[in-house]
């Protein structure tokens, strides 16, 4: 009755294809932070950079979540640590309880 797609169907490339567009967006903003340039010539300053490590210092600075993490600081690592999104959705979290979202 119900056919469970196999591994070649669409949707599974579908998914795939979107991870690899999510790598490729994560990469270009991690060459933009260090210095690089992306295609669409986007870049953050160092002073951004500070300014959200500061932020989330502040908002987790004893999150226990994320020991070994934090404290975050603006080097070549800073975007490896917030590559998986574990550090931005445990702000959310935080930032929403906080405010009652």
């Amino acid at each position: 009755m119900f056919q469970q797609p196999d591994a070649s169907s669409s949707s599974g490339g579908g998914v795939k294809q979107e991870l690899e567009e999510l790598r490729r967006k994560a990469q270009m903003e991690r060459n933009a932070a260090l210095g690089g340039k992306t295609s669409g010539g986007d870049s953050f300053t160092s002073t951004d950079i500070e300014l959200l490590l500061r932020f989330i210092g502040d908002i987790m600075p004893n999150d226990p979540g994320l020991k070994g993490l934090l404290p975050l600081k603006n080097n070549e690592k800073t975007f490896e640590a917030l590559s998986d999104g574990i550090v931005f959705c445990r702000l959310f979290d935080k930032v929403c309880l906080r405010n009652a979202c």
